[in-house]
């Protein structure tokens, strides 16, 4: 629907009279339409070609303003469109920025467990008031060794990987484990309190980025962004 002040609608409304006017001029006629006029107007050739100029107008009325609908839908379906690639965008970019916190975590998650591991080796030696070495503390130390070592390799081959599903599925399997080494190191230092709190504090970072990388997948995945 077309909204004018009155003096524009005096203005738009001459104006399509005038077109009207001059299609009569070039004997442009609307035959259906002439015929409506004739038959309203009783067969009254002057009442007709009144009529005829009063409906013909409504009709270009009624062009104009569908066609403006038209348009207004097809921008409406535009703007739908693009804020859904705009939404697309920003969730992917959100899903990377997630992965890649993740991903650089391993980075620094990788070595520490390493060093953790290998002071298990220094306590079993210099710890020990006895010459016996503690099978415990050497356990210990392997296992920090082998899942430092494992995490840093892994964490160069997923940087490469660029398949969201993926990315999910292995980082994690890799932050379970993260999870359970960190929660395990802060039962294990509980006669520390600033090892025990420092190793909590890791493991919340970690539950963190594991629920934020998580919403924003299922998130892009339920509106199927990708």
């Amino acid at each position: 629907m077309l909204n004018f002040s009155s003096k524009d609608q005096r203005k738009y409304e001459e104006e399509l009279y005038g077109i009207v006017v001059n299609e009569i001029e070039r004997n442009e006629i609307n035959k259906a339409l002439w015929a409506r006029a004739l038959s309203d107007s009783d067969n009254n050739e002057n009442k007709t070609r009144g009529l005829y100029i009063k409906y013909r107008v409504q009709k270009l009325k009624d062009e104009i303003s569908d066609k403006r609908e038209v348009e207004y839908k097809n921008k409406k379906a535009e703007k739908a469109v693009s804020d859904m690639l705009k939404k697309s965008e920003q969730s992917v970019v959100l899903i990377s920025k997630r992965s890649k916190d993740m991903i650089n975590d391993l980075r620094w998650f990788a070595p520490l467990i390493m060093i953790i591991g290998t002071s298990g080796i220094f306590l079993s030696v210099f710890g020990n008031t006895s010459n016996e070495i503690d099978a415990s503390w050497i356990m210990f130390s392997v296992s920090g060794i082998v899942v430092g070592a494992y995490l840093f390799f892994q964490r160069i081959k997923i940087s490469k990987t660029k398949d969201f599903n993926s990315i999910k599925k292995i980082l994690n399997g890799f932050y379970m484990l993260l999870i359970i080494v960190f929660a395990t190191l802060t039962i294990i230092s509980f006669s520390i309190p600033f090892l025990a709190f420092i190793f909590s504090l890791i493991t919340l970072r970690v539950l963190i980025r594991v629920v934020r990388f998580n919403k924003a997948f299922n998130f892009a995945k339920s509106n199927n962004l990708i």
